[in-house]
């Protein structure tokens, strides 16, 4: 028997690590879960004798053109069904009833390299909260909305799940309220709000920024906020200037008088 050929019989090997696997798995939006195919794969340390690199090289070995789901998937099919991809026997059989189209996936997924689902924190406005001009110590407020656009769930922290992060102007913005804290978001389901409150403190820069920090039990993730401070017009502007009273008069009789435009009567015995 060729290398080649023993190659793909040791693929068939991997059945067994998938059949003691239990219905009960479950099936993400992805082809399949390969954070549960790398489990089966490593159950009872059948992994120590078939490694999924080994496994990986005999199918790209076949198909140069690269590895792919579906192609691994081709491979683990062929092997319960009796015959490798080259129509050597595996001997599989027994095995294909204990295995359900999820138990396959997973595994394919583990071999095909496929990154395991995740949840994913989107938010609109999709550059963060912007806030309008504000003066010194007045207050604007603005709405974020989180959505999980991953592949697996996503689940705030009970405790400080949402808060405004250190550094940059923190101190001028606070969160008001939130609906996302012990809250868990499915994919592509549901939504939750934050509502952040802005008010400048006294300080030379009219561009203020922070972030909200969002602690979930995977990760940690910011969303940006910006605000700017409004600039009071000069107190006594051209467009501001004092209307004129009787000083006004005053004042232009004298520059004429400088002039030489309005005649100077003397009083009488002068």
């Amino acid at each position: 028997m060729s290398q080649k050929l023993r190659r793909w019989r040791n693929l068939a090997l991997i059945v067994p690590f998938a059949a003691m696997a239990s219905a009960s798995w479950a099936q993400s939006t992805l082809p399949g879960n390969s954070t549960t195919g790398e489990a089966l794969w490593n159950s009872n340390g059948c992994s120590g004798c078939h490694t999924v690199t080994k496994a990986r090289g005999d199918i790209t070995t076949r198909a140069p053109a690269g590895m792919s789901f579906d192609k691994a998937l081709a491979a683990l099919n062929a092997a319960l069904n009796g015959a490798d991809l080259e129509g050597n026997a595996t001997g599989m059989q027994g095995f294909a009833a204990s295995l359900n189209t999820t138990n396959r996936n997973d595994i394919a997924a583990y071999i095909a390299g496929l990154a395991g689902p995740a949840p994913i924190i989107s938010y609109s406005p999709t550059g963060g909260a912007i806030f309008p001009a504000t003066a010194i110590g007045a207050s604007a407020s603005a709405t974020v909305t989180i959505r999980n656009t991953g592949t697996a769930a996503l689940t705030f922290a009970t405790n400080n799940a949402v808060t405004i992060a250190t550094g940059g102007d923190a101190a001028d913005f606070r969160v008001a309220t939130s609906s996302c804290p012990a809250t868990t978001l499915q994919p592509n389901s549901g939504s939750c709000t934050i509502n952040i409150t802005f008010t400048p403190t006294a300080g030379s820069s009219l561009t203020r920024t922070a972030s909200v920090g969002l602690a979930t039990t995977t990760t940690t993730s910011l969303v940006p906020l910006a605000g700017s401070v409004a600039v009071a017009p000069p107190a006594n502007s051209a467009a501001n200037a004092p209307s004129s009273g009787g000083g006004g008069s005053f004042h232009w009789v004298a520059l004429l008088l400088l002039a030489g435009l309005v005649p100077v009567r003397h009083a009488k015995g002068s």
